[in-house]
C-alpha cells in the first residue's frame, strides 16, 4: 500500500495522481513500511564527504538534507535524515579539529 506525498490519503496502484487531493505523485512516495527521500540520501553522503574538507559545505547539505527528510514526515526507516545529521556532526568535529591544528601550530 503506498500514500499520497501531500495529504497522506492511501492509493491503490502505481496511481500518478492522488485520488483524494489530486497531487501529482514525483519520485518519494510514502508506503507503509517507512519511506525513501532520495535526494536527502544523496545530500547526506555529499555532506558527509564535503564535511571532511569544506566543513561549511558539509554543514549546509546536511541541513539542507534533513529539512527534506522533515518534509515528507518522520518515519523510524529515514535514512536520509540520518545520512543528513551525521553529515552536520562530521562538518562541525571536522571544523573543531581544524581550530585545533590552527591554534597548536601558531602557538609556541
Amino acid at each position: 500500500m503506498k500514500y499520497c506525498v501531500s495529504c497522506g490519503s492511501q492509493m491503490e496502484g502505481e496511481s500518478v495522481f492522488c485520488p483524494i487531493c489530486g497531487a501529482r505523485q514525483s519520485g518519494t512516495v510514502r508506503s507503509e513500511g517507512g519511506e525513501m527521500n532520495s535526494a536527502a540520501v544523496v545530500l547526506g553522503i555529499l555532506g558527509i564527504l564535503l564535511g571532511l574538507f569544506v566543513p561549511i559545505l558539509g554543514l549546509v547539505l546536511g541541513a539542507v538534507g534533513v529539512a527534506l527528510s522533515y518534509k515528507g514526515g518522520i518515519s523510524h526507516s529515514n535514512a536520509g535524515l540520518l545520512l543528513s545529521a551525521l553529515a552536520i556532526l562530521v562538518s562541525l568535529v571536522s571544523w573543531i579539529l581544524g581550530a585545533i591544528l590552527l591554534m597548536s601550530l601558531y602557538t609556541y
